[in-house]
């Protein structure tokens, strides 16, 4: 097998797709929902037919040794059908979001080539694990197949010592916000997190609608406040902006429940994480200082949030008290 690990137009990419999938937690990377392996494609974050100038501008853009390669997996990303269908063949370098994105994949690249090599598809082994992550689900035979020996597949992983309490479940959950309507949260539960869950739910009688409905606009008024702060500090030059920063878009995820009982009270924390993209008018003096011009603004940020709850067993009240945006890493651009 080859070591040069790439992108080929035309050629077998079911490996390299297969690798980004998993290192991807099995999801999207512009809409972060999970997907089937039949369900993604492998995207060029920068388009593949951006022109060898663009290329070469943008590998000075981020410091990189030469033109950037779209086909070098730091340009390459798994992503749904209709995400691809809507991204199209746009260059959107001078956005936040892409730039955060394509430096992830840049940093994913090493472990991409490594599994990729690792996989070894030559070998007999490599060839049956390959076709049963990829295989077709969709006709009822195939399925019932699947599931009807899937049980002896993980009998052997628990024999050579794999934690089966570890693969995670998923769930997408729609919650409603004052500000933005219906959102949907992307749960995530393994483990000691969904036994938590468990007991939230069966025992407190808690739906996620339940936890998040309320929860929801205080994450986003919080990011919306330090987004306005990265907004007026801007690129190190004073500005200010007169208009709480529009979302543009934004994705949330549950990825850890926890509790502790002591008496009749149970306290859990739900942990999470968030991508959220936002702009607004930005006003800065002109060069003379006697007046204003107004640029356009941009903040694209992730980070992760958890929420407080209480649940009295001796009055079955279930509340929210606390909640918190705790890491938060921005990217702002400022532009005309």
């Amino acid at each position: 097998m080859t070591t040069d690990v790439r992108y080929r137009p035309g050629g077998d990419n079911s490996v390299l797709k297969l690798i980004l999938h998993g290192l991807y937690k099995n999801r999207c990377y512009w809409c972060r929902v999970p997907k089937e392996y039949n369900e993604l494609e492998i995207d060029h974050i920068i388009p593949r037919d951006a022109s060898k100038d663009r290329l070469a501008e943008i590998g000075q853009e981020l410091h990189l040794a030469g033109p950037l390669d779209v086909h070098d997996p730091g340009n390459l990303a798994p992503i749904c059908r209709p995400c691809n269908n809507e991204k199209g063949a746009v260059d959107y370098t001078g956005h936040a979001r892409i730039l955060v994105l394509l430096r992830n994949a840049m940093k994913l690249a090493p472990r991409v080539k490594q599994n990729v090599l690792r996989f070894g598809a030559t070998s007999g082994l490599a060839k049956a694990l390959l076709k049963a992550a990829t295989a077709d689900l969709a006709a009822q035979a195939d399925r019932e197949l699947f599931l009807m020996h899937a049980p002896s597949i993980a009998q052997r992983l628990s024999l050579l010592g794999y934690d089966l309490d570890e693969i995670s479940s998923y769930e997408t959950v729609e919650v409603a916000s004052a500000s933005l309507g219906a959102i949907d949260f992307s749960v995530e539960l393994s483990g000691s997190a969904r036994r938590a869950w468990v007991i939230l739910s069966d025992v407190c009688g808690a739906t996620w609608r339940d936890l998040l409905d309320g929860p929801v606009d205080d994450i986003l008024n919080a990011v919306k406040e330090r987004a306005l702060n990265e907004l007026e500090v801007g690129d190190e030059v004073s500005s200010t902006t007169s208009e709480v920063p529009g979302v543009d878009f934004v994705q949330l995820d549950v990825n850890h429940v926890k509790f502790e009982r002591e008496g009749d009270l149970f306290e859990f924390v739900v942990e999470g994480m968030f991508e959220v993209g936002m702009s607004a008018s930005v006003a800065r003096s002109d060069d003379r200082g006697d007046g204003l011009i107004y640029l356009n603004g941009e903040v694209y940020a992730k980070g992760t949030y958890w929420i407080g709850l209480v649940w009295d067993s001796a009055d079955e009240d279930l509340q929210v008290n606390d909640f918190k945006v705790e890491e938060w890493s921005p990217e702002v651009l400022i532009y005309p």
